[in-house]
C-alpha cells in the first residue's frame, strides 16, 4: 500500500500521503462517482430535510424561530400513533430447516418402517441375519433424524444468539427499530445495516456498539500516537488526558472486549445508491452503493490509523446542529475559513461496489484509501448489507424514493393550520370597537375609557345633562363568527382516506357514529398489515444474513459463553449450514396484538373448544 508506506514509528500514517498515480486515479473516480451520485439525488435528499423540518413544527412560508402563527402539528401526532401501531415489540425469529428429500432409502411412508422392523425383529428371532434393504431403510431414517436433531439445535442456537444481541447493543434493537420505522414514515424509507463487531476491531459509526473497552482503548492509542511522533507536546492538555485515561483503566478490575453482531441504522440522507439503481428493496439495477459518515479527524485515527492533516475537505457544521443531523448543513470549506487549516469534519464514504466486489474507505478531498481495499468485512448474498425498508411504494418509472406520510399529509396539515390561522384573526378582528366624534373627548376622557378596570365609574366632561352614554359612544357593527368558513372536521375525513388514520386513532372526537368509526379502524388494520408485513420481509431478509454472518464470524467459545453448554455450533461445513437452516420472522409478531379481535376470537372459539376432551373448561 504506497500511502501506509510512510507511516512514521507510531504507525499512524501521517500528512502528505503519495499514492501511485493509479492508485490516486481510482480514488479520485471514487469520490467523483459519489459526488456525482449525490448531485443526482440531490431533490430527492432535500425532499427528505424539508419533510423533516415539516414533521418538526417548521410549517409556515418563511417561518422564524419566533413565529407565532398558529400551528396544531397533526402531523408528529399520527407517526407515533402509526409507529406505536406497527412496531410495538421485537419480532419473534423462528429459525426452520429447509425442505428436502432427506431419506433416500425409505419412501416416508410409516408402512414401510414397521415392515423393516418386523422383519429385523423375526430376523433377531430366528438367529438368522437381517435383509439388507431393512438395514439399508433404518441405518438412513437413523442418520437423517440425527441430522434433523443436529440441525433444529443449531438453529435453537441462533434464535437464543439473535435475541441476545438484539438486547446487548447500545442503543437497543428495539429502540433503533422505532426510530427507523419513524424515518421511514417521516422521509418515505429507512435502512439497516448489519455489521460485525470484532475483539479490538472499532467501527466509524458511532451510532451502535456493544459497550466493552474497545473506544476507550482506541482513544489511548490516538493520544499515545499524537505524543510519540511529536504531534502533541508531552505538557499538553491530551498528555494529561492520556495519563487518567491509562490509569482510570488499570484501576478497573476487569477489561472487557466483546466481540459480536451489530444492527446500524443510517440516516435516509446518508445512503447514496448509484444513479442506476431501480429499486431500493432489493438494491435492483445498483451497481455499487455508499454509505456517508461525518467524523472529527481525531475519530479518523482512531479508527482508520490514518492523520488527515490538511490534505482533506473540511466540512462545518451550522450552529446547534448534530453532526448527523438530517439538515445536513455542511459547507465545503474551499474558499472559506476552513480551507487546509487541518480543522472541520471530514467526510468518509464507504463504498461497496459489486461489480469488483471490493469495499472502498475514502475520505473527500484525501487522495488515498483510508484503508487497503478489500472484501467486504461480512459476507452477505445480496453483496450490500443494507437494507431498505418503505410503506408507500407506487409503481413510478421516474421516482426511485417514494413519498412519506408528512408529504401525504402535508396539504392537509397546511390547510388545518390556514382555517386556525384566520379564525384566530378573525376573532382579534371582531375585538369590541367602539366609536366617537372627533373632540367629543378630551386627552384624560379617553384615557380613563380606554383604560379603565372592571366596574369603575368614570367620571367625563362630556356627560352633560339629557345626554346618554349611546349619543356620546356608539359600537361598531362587525360580521359575526361564521364556523362553516373554518371547519376542519372535512380534513379529518381526509386524513382517513390519505393515510388510514381517523380523527379518534389521534386523540380528538370525530362527529362519526359508532359503525363509521369501526369501519375506518378496520380499513387503518387492513392498511398496517400491509405495512406489517412488507416490514416482516425485510426483517426476514436482514435475520437470514444475520444467521449467516454469525455463522461464518462467531467462535465456538463466544456461542456457548452466550447461549449456554447445551448450545451446538458447527464447526465445519458452515456454508453448507448456511443452506441448511434460515431465520425468518414470525409474521406480525412485532405489530400492537388487536385485543378486541382477539376476544372476538376467542369468544366464537370457546363453545368449540370445550366440547373437546381433555380440555379443561378453564
Amino acid at each position: 500500500m504506497d500511502g501506509l508506506e510512510e507511516a512514521v514509528k507510531s504507525g499512524m500514517v501521517r500528512d502528505d500521503p503519495e499514492p501511485g498515480d493509479s492508485r490516486r486515479a481510482l480514488v479520485q473516480q471514487w469520490q467523483q462517482k459519489v459526488k456525482h451520485a449525490k448531485e443526482h439525488w440531490k431533490d430527492d435528499f432535500k425532499r427528505m430535510r424539508e419533510n423533516m423540518d415539516f414533521a418538526s413544527g417548521k410549517q409556515w412560508p418563511n417561518e422564524k424561530k419566533d413565529d407565532d402563527r398558529y400551528k396544531a402539528n397533526i402531523v408528529q401526532r399520527v407517526l407515533k400513533s402509526s409507529v406505536a401501531s406497527l412496531y410495538a415489540k421485537n419480532p419473534r425469529v423462528i429459525a426452520r430447516r429447509r425442505e428436502r428429500l432427506d431419506f433416500a432409502v425409505w419412501d416416508g411412508k410409516p408402512e414401510t418402517l414397521q415392515m423393516a422392523m418386523m422383519a429385523m425383529q423375526v430376523a433377531t428371532q430366528k438367529g438368522v441375519p437381517p435383509d439388507l434393504q431393512s438395514i439399508s431403510i433404518l441405518q438412513d431414517i437413523q442418520q437423517n433424524v440425527e441430522r434433523r436433531s443436529m440441525l433444529d439445535k443449531v438453529g435453537r442456537t441462533l434464535e437464543v444468539l439473535i435475541q441476545y444481541y438484539m438486547s446487548e447493543q447500545i442503543p437497543d434493537f428495539k429502540t433503533q427499530m422505532k426510530q427507523m420505522i419513524r424515518r421511514a414514515r417521516t422521509t418515505g424509507v429507512g435502512y439497516i445495516e448489519l455489521g460485525f463487531q470484532r475483539q479490538m476491531d472499532l467501527s466509524d459509526d458511532q451510532s451502535t456498539r456493544i459497550s466493552d473497552m474497545t473506544e476507550r482503548l482506541a482513544t489511548i492509542g490516538r493520544l499515545q500516537a499524537d505524543i510519540q511522533d511529536g504531534e502533541t507536546d508531552t505538557y499538553s492538555a491530551e498528555a494529561e488526558e492520556l495519563r487518567l485515561a491509562i490509569q482510570a483503566i488499570e484501576n478497573e478490575p476487569e477489561v472487557i472486549i466483546r466481540e459480536g453482531l451489530l444492527w446500524n441504522f443510517p440516516q435516509s440522507t446518508r445512503i447514496i445508491p448509484s444513479p442506476e439503481t431501480q429499486s431500493l428493496i432489493g438494491w435492483v439495477g445498483s451497481n455499487w452503493l455508499a454509505k456517508e459518515v461525518i467524523l472529527t479527524p481525531d475519530r479518523v485515527k482512531e479508527v482508520y490509523g490514518v492523520d488527515l492533516g490538511k490534505n482533506y475537505a473540511a466540512y462545518k457544521v451550522s450552529n446547534s446542529t448534530p453532526w448527523g443531523a438530517a439538515k445536513q448543513s455542511y459547507g465545503m470549506a474551499n474558499g472559506s475559513p476552513y480551507a487546509k487549516t487541518g480543522e472541520g469534519l471530514a467526510c468518509v464514504w464507504h463504498v461497496y461496489d459489486r461489480d469488483t466486489g471490493l469495499e472502498y474507505v475514502i475520505a473527500d478531498g484525501y487522495p488515498d484509501f483510508l484503508q487497503e481495499p478489500g472484501s467486504p468485512a461480512i459476507q452477505v448474498e445480496q453483496f450490500f448489507p443494507i437494507w431498505a425498508v418503505t410503506f408507500n411504494e407506487t409503481e413510478n418509472e421516474c421516482e426511485l424514493f417514494p413519498k412519506s406520510d408528512v408529504e401525504l399529509l402535508k396539504h392537509i396539515q397546511l390547510e388545518y393550520n390556514r382555517a386556525k390561522e384566520a379564525l384566530r384573526q378573525h376573532r382579534i378582528a371582531n375585538r369590541p370597537l367602539y366609536l366617537a366624534p372627533d373632540g367629543q373627548f378630551d386627552e384624560d376622557d379617553q384615557k380613563n375609557l380606554a383604560g379603565h378596570a372592571a366596574h369603575d365609574v368614570i367620571i367625563i366632561k362630556a356627560m352633560r345633562d339629557n345626554v346618554k352614554s349611546s349619543d356620546l359612544i356608539s359600537p361598531v357593527n362587525k360580521i359575526g363568527v361564521d364556523p362553516n368558513l373554518y371547519e376542519t372536521e372535512s380534513m379529518f375525513n381526509d386524513m382517513v382516506r390519505v393515510v388510514g388514520i381517523q380523527q379518534a386513532n389521534i386523540g380528538g372526537i370525530a362527529n362519526g357514529t359508532a359503525t363509521e368509526s369501526s369501519i375506518a379502524q378496520s380499513s387503518q388494520n387492513s392498511s398496517i398489515s400491509l405495512d406489517s408485513d412488507s416490514l416482516d420481509d425485510v426483517l426476514t431478509a436482514v435475520m437470514r444474513a444475520a444467521g449467516q454472518i454469525m455463522l461464518m464470524n462467531l467462535s465456538t467459545e463466544t456461542v456457548m459463553a452466550i447461549a449456554g453448554p447445551g448450545a451446538v455450533w458447527p464447526e465445519l461445513s458452515r456454508s453448507e449450514m448456511m443452506q441448511e437452516v434460515g431465520l425468518e420472522i414470525k409474521a406480525g409478531s412485532s405489530g400492537r396484538p388487536n385485543q378486541a379481535q382477539d376476544a372476538a376470537t376467542f369468544e366464537r372459539m370457546y363453545p368449540l373448544l370445550v366440547q373437546v376432551p381433555g380440555i379443561s373448561p378453564r
